[in-house]
């Protein structure tokens, strides 16, 4: 699949709430591509390139837990989203093990890792997030911020 192997969402204003999404596989969102995602436990997706658990959504009140990104790829827990109040752990990506490009509103960011840099978050935008234990191979084990 190209995008959202567990949930294409082909509307920005498409809902999908109090779900469990798990081992799902794209080339971008393993999880979740597009939409608003409320209260949802998204574990164990993989996106190819951007995005193992969420790419280009909006995601609230929700769990990203052990997503991954193929080699080389960015933003295991989240890629291109927005994030409420969400808890992001124990994702694994090349870049932004957490979060690549993303704003993240009093989200938990801990346990990431990446293999090169931003091991929590990578070129991200946080406010009132808690960030800690996380882990990156090169720059930034918790942040990494660029230009």
């Amino acid at each position: 699949k190209d995008q959202g192997g567990g949930v294409y969402a082909q509307s920005t204003n498409a809902v999908v709430a109090d779900c469990v999404i798990r081992d799902g596989k794209a080339r971008y969102g393993g999880g979740v591509s597009g939409g608003i995602v409320t209260n949802c436990q998204i574990t164990g997706n993989t996106g190819a390139e951007r995005g193992g658990g969420t790419y280009n959504a909006e995601v609230v009140d929700s769990l990203l837990r052990y997503n991954g990104t193929g080699n080389g790829g960015s933003g295991a827990g989240a890629h291109s989203c927005r994030l409420l109040r969400c808890d992001l752990a124990n994702n694994i990506a090349y870049n932004g093990g957490g979060a690549y490009q993303s704003s993240l509103i009093q989200c938990r960011i801990r346990g990431n890792t990446a293999t090169e840099d931003g091991g929590g978050a990578y070129a991200c935008s946080l406010t009132g997030s808690q960030v800690s234990g996380n882990e990156a191979g090169d720059d930034g084990e918790s942040l990494k911020a660029v230009g």
